[in-house]
């Protein structure tokens, strides 16, 4: 956090080493999976409890790893429009073309998310000393204990243990974002989306309270002044 505008640049100089980027599908093909083989009765795997009944198709496993976008080199962004219902649908057809049952179906979608975390920790990033895991995959066991096997110098728990709710953790960073963009703060990182620069993102749409929310802003004491001001 910039504490005072005499502090941003060794501040910022930290903030520009950081290195991150998207592994792979995280729990999309799992949730995508469930839907579809359970005919929309459940939308994920609660507490890991199909995947921890399955066994691992390691061949199948072994060429899904082989998937360009984990050859990429970061920078590099992904989500619904690589990993959604269609690939979830080739996947599970794959997977019942081999003779799986559901279970090792998850199970197998369960260490792929598993692997492809730990292969981009080796490739790109070397030892890691601690993995914290947010979202939906730090309530999965099943996961969780797959990324330790897979990940075996690697302390891994949930965000919890640092005192962010791991169901929370979109709304706080959108929280941060909409205060860094309140203060005139650049809140991007070259080193994990790719720009050229650093900008200041989002916009203001001014409402009623506009000119007392920036009086406040104002007021903060990590608030840089020469930034931000009353039109």
């Amino acid at each position: 956090m910039l504490t005072s505008s005499s502090s941003e640049s060794s501040v910022v100089g930290r903030r520009w080493s950081v290195v991150a980027f998207d592994t792979g599908p995280g729990n999309v093909l799992i949730d995508e999976a469930v839907r579809l083989l359970t005919g929309g009765a459940a939308s994920f795997d609660r507490d890991g409890h199909m995947a921890a009944a399955g066994r691992v198709d390691e061949t199948l496993l072994t060429e899904w790893l082989a998937h360009p976008f984990f050859q990429q080199p970061p920078p590099r962004s992904t989500g619904r429009e690589q990993w959604g219902q269609t690939e979830a649908r080739h996947y599970v057809a794959q997977a019942q073309a081999r003779g799986l049952v559901p279970e090792d179906i998850v199970a197998t979608l369960t260490a792929l998310t598993a692997r492809s975390i730990a292969d981009a920790y080796a490739r790109y990033l070397g030892p890691v000393d601690e993995a914290l895991v947010g979202g939906g995959g730090a309530r999965n066991p099943a996961l969780m204990a797959l990324l330790r096997a897979a990940l075996p110098g690697t302390q891994v728990r949930p965000i919890d243990d640092a005192g962010l709710d791991a169901d929370a953790k979109e709304a706080v960073l959108f929280a941060v974002l909409g205060f860094a963009t309140l203060h005139g703060w650049a809140d991007n990182l070259p080193t994990a989306t790719g720009a050229s620069h650093p900008v200041v993102l989002g916009s203001i749409t001014p409402g009623a309270n506009y000119r007392a929310l920036l009086e406040r802003v104002l007021a903060a004491p990590n608030s840089s002044p020469q930034r931000v001001r009353l039109l």
